[in-house]
């Protein structure tokens, strides 16, 4: 499934949700490494912190300026400015002034294993909202990026709030997602089934089809960033240089309905270059798994970690051949 990533508004005052000693307990856990972020007095979203010395994650979305107000669970209110926002993904790094907090920790993120079916808190402003894991195998569009990410589909309770940017968590309090894209309010199943594309003119539709409930609330389906991606820009953010390392082959390509997708640029020097990659080759298989579209090769390829040899398969003036590729890392 493809998703159009949509625009979310900012988060709306909203009655507080009933907790659960679990799911309390989660929430505490959560507070440990979470601020809500203000602008103007008004809140806009979450943020995690990331290290010892003060740096944060939050998306771009709920970063209104280059310098935002972060609360506390404490009420304390302390002063983050932006040093960086990662394209691909929309995550942007924080830093705030004289920190000193030996009551927060530093968030840990979870490696994937095992979320589809497991209950989640999303962090607002105004407080926790529950859901649980759909799927960790969709496919989605980054605004304004324009880049193919893997994504985790939510369904959450709607308490009459919006969510844009949202951070979700596990009852262990590990980050497990950030909320990049939701459908509209539906207390029905909606049909979200591999292979249907779904963008901004279908939304609507999908949005009123009828849904299993696993809470007494109407549901929302959300869109998060996967796990594997989370980790890749909380370490890149955490290094030394402070940006994360994306993975890049240097070629440009299109479908070939029925067929594959065809290569149109190889950059000069580039892995694909290097590999052996030519204009007008057309890959239908990357390691295991068959490439039908741009988007199969796409999200492949920004899974693979720089340094990784990949093989695709090709067919070239008939022929079939194999092209083995050192993964790069994009600039």
């Amino acid at each position: 499934m493809l998703l159009s990533a949509v625009s979310l508004g900012l988060v709306l005052a909203g009655d507080p949700v009933q907790l659960s000693p679990e799911e309390q307990r989660a929430w505490d856990r959560i507070g440990q490494s979470c601020v809500v972020l203000q602008s103007g007095g008004f809140p806009t979203g979450t943020a995690i912190l990331l290290d010892r010395s003060g740096h944060f994650m939050a998306h771009r979305s709920v970063v209104l300026s280059d310098r935002v107000e972060a609360t506390l669970r404490s009420g304390k209110k302390v002063s983050l400015r932006l040093i960086f926002t990662d394209e691909p993904t929309q995550l942007s790094l924080l830093a705030a002034d004289k920190w000193d907090e030996p009551g927060m920790a530093p968030v840990t993120v979870t490696d994937g294993a095992g979320l589809v079916g497991r209950p989640m808190l999303a962090a607002l402003p105004t407080g926790p909202v529950r859901g649980e894991f759909v799927s960790t195998d969709r496919v989605g569009v980054v605004q304004p990026s324009k880049r193919y990410v893997p994504l985790s589909e939510i369904r959450f309770e709607t308490p009459g709030q919006r969510f844009g940017g949202a951070m979700v968590f596990g009852f262990d309090g590990r980050l497990a997602g950030v909320l990049s894209a939701t459908l509209k309010e539906t207390s029905g199943e909606a049909d979200l089934s591999i292979g249907r594309p779904l963008t901004a003119g279908t939304i609507d539709d999908i949005a009123r089809a009828q849904a299993s409930r696993f809470g007494p609330s109407s549901m929302t389906v959300g869109y998060s960033l996967g796990p594997e991606i989370l980790i890749r820009v909380v370490e890149g953010f955490r290094s030394p240089s402070q940006r994360p390392i994306h993975p890049s082959i240097g070629c440009f390509f299109k479908d070939i309905l029925g067929v594959g997708i065809q290569i149109e640029v190889v950059m000069p020097n580039s892995p694909a270059a290097v590999g052996g990659m030519q204009v007008g080759d057309v890959i239908v298989k990357a390691g295991d798994q068959t490439i039908n579209t741009s988007q199969d090769l796409a999200v492949f390829l920004f899974r693979q970690k720089p340094g990784t040899s990949i093989t695709l398969l090709a067919r070239r003036n008939g022929m079939g051949i194999t092209l083995p590729i050192v993964v790069g890392r994009a600039d």
